[in-house]
């Protein structure tokens, strides 16, 4: 019987180990400041991990600032994000998930997997 059991720990552990792994467990983050010029981030996606939280992630990995506010409401707003500083009733930044736009009031709120992509629009 120990010999079975062996055996059969063996083949379940070689069988585990070689199951394909869907999803690499990381997601990637894109900053385009426009006029082609970009940034690209990728990093893990960890439990509960919001579109927030994986850019402040990115800022301190990349070495960029990245300032945002909360409101009375509850509402967040981007002030800026490496030189690029959000202005009124001109250019600001714009949230996407997957090619979805998300409201940039919702960052810290909208949650991510891995395999997801971010990307923010300097416009």
């Amino acid at each position: 019987w120990i010999t079975l059991v062996i055996a059969g720990g063996v083949f379940f552990l070689f069988f585990k180990m070689k199951l394909p792994s869907n999803q690499s467990g990381q997601s990637s983050i894109v900053l385009n400041f426009g006029n082609n010029i970009s940034r690209k981030f990728e990093g893990p996606v960890i439990a509960d991990m919001t579109i927030l939280k994986a850019l402040y992630s990115a800022s301190i990995g990349g070495g960029f600032d990245f300032k945002y506010s909360v409101d009375q409401n509850g509402a967040l707003k981007v002030a800026k994000i490496a030189d690029a500083v959000s202005l009124t009733n001109s250019v600001s930044w714009h949230f996407y998930l997957n090619n979805q736009l998300v409201e940039t009031s919702n960052l810290d709120k909208v949650q991510i997997k891995a395999g997801d992509s971010i990307e923010a629009r300097y416009e």
